[in-house]
């Protein structure tokens, strides 16, 4: 399997007047059989939708209106959002993913460390979250697959640090998870791509993080629905998103967003 990282929110220590006080590490995992079909997918609807198969769609840009949405007025955005939410459901993929909800991060751990264990950094603390939860799949649902990690470069020294943490977990695990899980479900290196490379499994972590974040902190579903998640988030294989699908950290004082007696409860 591939999996593809991209991150939603700001990573830096929260400001508690931020408007978005979360950060969130998404993974978007896809059988490599499934890869070329993916790909097609994704492409044809970039073509009918923004004019070409090569345009390379960033969710901030499509949200705020940027750079090839510049002309386009919100109605239109709202448009090609729906669309994109309605191709997503032919994408053969899996998501998980590992959110922070920094104002409460900081409230419980004030000086940034949560315990001996885990980093003080909150993209590294979220790559070991993450990965536990990938490890399951891998093992589990994709019958004791190899994963191949792939991430989109964010400088020399971001990339390296992420690298570092990477292997720290194939050395020394994590308080639940062996060190020997790590080497035989991953490959033992990160795959770093630039945004211009225009890499379709990137794109797609990118789009489905936003609603992730929005959802896990109770905020207004933004420009890309979180229909969009629908049936995407790894259950465990046991109806379970909210234990092996979606990790929220500090655990919510509430019910879970993703549990699902919760939604069936809101049901009418």
């Amino acid at each position: 399997f591939y999996i593809y990282l991209d991150e939603c929110g700001n990573h830096a220590p929260v400001d508690q007047s931020q408007a978005f006080p979360v950060f969130c590490l998404t993974a978007i995992i896809i059988d490599a059989e499934d890869i070329e079909r993916a790909d097609r997918i994704f492409r044809t609807w970039k073509a009918q939708n923004l004019g070409s198969p090569h345009e390379i769609l960033h969710e901030p840009e499509l949200r705020k209106g940027a750079k090839i949405f510049k002309a386009h007025s919100l109605p239109q955005r709202k448009d090609i959002a729906q669309s994109l939410v309605d191709m997503a459901s032919q994408l053969p993929l899996t998501c998980i993913a590992a959110v922070l909800d920094k104002r409460r991060l900081d409230e419980m751990f004030s000086d940034g460390k949560v315990d001996e264990f885990l980093p003080n950094s909150t993209y590294l603390l979220c790559v070991d979250l993450l990965f536990e939860r990938v490890l399951h799949f891998l093992y589990h649902a994709g019958d004791d697959a190899l994963g191949i990690v792939v991430a989109e470069s964010r400088g020399l020294r971001e990339d390296v640090e992420v690298q570092a943490e990477f292997l720290r977990l194939q050395l020394e695990g994590t308080q639940f998870i062996k060190e020997s899980h790590f080497r035989n479900q991953l490959r033992s290196y990160i795959l770093f791509r630039q945004k211009k490379e225009n890499d379709t499994g990137l794109q797609l972590a990118d789009i489905f993080a936003r609603p992730i974040a929005e959802k896990a902190i109770g905020h207004k579903p933004g420009i890309i629905s979180d229909v969009i998640l629908d049936g995407k988030i790894y259950d465990g294989m046991q109806g379970r998103p909210q234990s092996y699908g979606i990790k929220i950290f500090p655990t919510p004082d509430i019910s879970h967003p993703w549990d699902p007696q919760l939604k069936a409860k809101e049901e009418p």
